[in-house]
């Protein structure tokens, strides 16, 4: 039995979603859930924040495409927090 995923209401989706889209959000966590290495220390949990969420590295995109992001996230929180 395969269980659903609500990736579009995580923290992590909407953390990713205000930096690339909500399209390309979902499109690049899909990709990176269903090809999640199973040999990562730390397992994918899409109900934490973009740094604590997977290993970066485990996924197609990799640490630095994650990185951006992440970096791109705390730009536009700082925007909207001014």
């Amino acid at each position: 039995m395969t269980t659903k995923v609500n990736i579009t209401g995580s923290v992590l989706f909407k953390q990713i979603a205000s930096v690339i889209g909500k399209v390309k959000a979902l499109e690049e966590l899909c990709k990176a859930y269903e090809s999640y290495d199973e040999v990562a220390d730390m397992p994918f949990d899409i109900d934490k924040e973009i740094e604590d969420a997977f290993e970066w590295c485990y996924t197609p995109q990799g640490h630095i495409f994650w990185l951006t992001v992440k970096e791109d996230y705390k730009l536009y929180e700082r925007y909207i927090h001014a």
